[in-house]
């Protein structure tokens, strides 16, 4: 009999494969190389916010715009219903994918924010470090749940994709703090206010700046 800790490593090492065959990584790979670019180019003032709202992007298109596209395809090759019906349904199915795609933003974060700090752009605290890894932990779940939601009212991979996209932007009402826009409480509303505050704070024991 096996162990359940074996069981979930199993399907956290399928999970990340699939993720990897399925060009995600490759995707990130190329979206890594493209924000580092963008943030060497913006003036250093801003540099610290555009660093921490470049790593806030990863809990909410990977958490949302991605997520409920990964089950749909999962489900249209068939994964879906093998993989939730050999373990212990929906949850046991969803708990490797969410922690295959922390472990994804995090390894995106830490590559962003350790070029941006050898290239003397940023200058992280180790307390902030901390808060950026407990926003990206908190906040993919909750992005996830959202992204499947969305999923089970659009089932095709296309129309989930479009819809997707206009559902996102309220959430994203709060990005417009950082630009000294006041959005009250209709911004602390979304989950994108909260991951927003823990993740630009990385810098506010380093000398930088916090967001917020």
């Amino acid at each position: 009999m096996r162990a359940p800790g074996s069981d979930f490593r199993r399907l956290l090492t399928t999970e990340m494969t699939l993720q990897y065959r399925n060009g995600l990584y490759l995707v990130y790979l190329v979206l890594t190389i493209f924000f580092l670019a963008i943030i060497a180019l913006v003036p250093a003032p801003w540099r610290e916010t555009a660093v921490g709202l470049v790593i806030l992007l990863d809990p909410t298109f990977i958490g949302f715009f991605f997520a409920g596209g990964l089950v749909l395809l999962d489900r249209e090759q068939g994964i879906l219903p093998v993989v939730a019906t050999a373990t212990g349904g929906f949850s046991d199915y969803a708990r490797p994918k969410v922690v295959a795609l922390i472990i994804l933003a995090g390894t995106v974060a830490a590559v962003l924010l350790g070029a941006a700090t050898l290239l003397g752009f940023v200058r992280p605290s180790l307390g902030g470090v901390v808060r950026l890894g407990a926003g990206l932990v908190l906040s993919i779940p909750i992005f996830f749940n959202l992204g499947v939601i969305v999923a089970a009212w659009k089932p095709r991979v296309v129309e989930y994709f479009v819809f997707a996209s206009f559902a996102l932007l309220p959430l994203m009402i709060p990005l417009a703090e950082p630009l000294g826009v006041a959005t009250g409480g209709v911004g602390k509303v979304s989950p994108v206010w909260g991951a927003m505050t823990l993740i630009t704070s990385v810098f506010a024991d380093g000398g930088g700046v916090a967001v917020l």
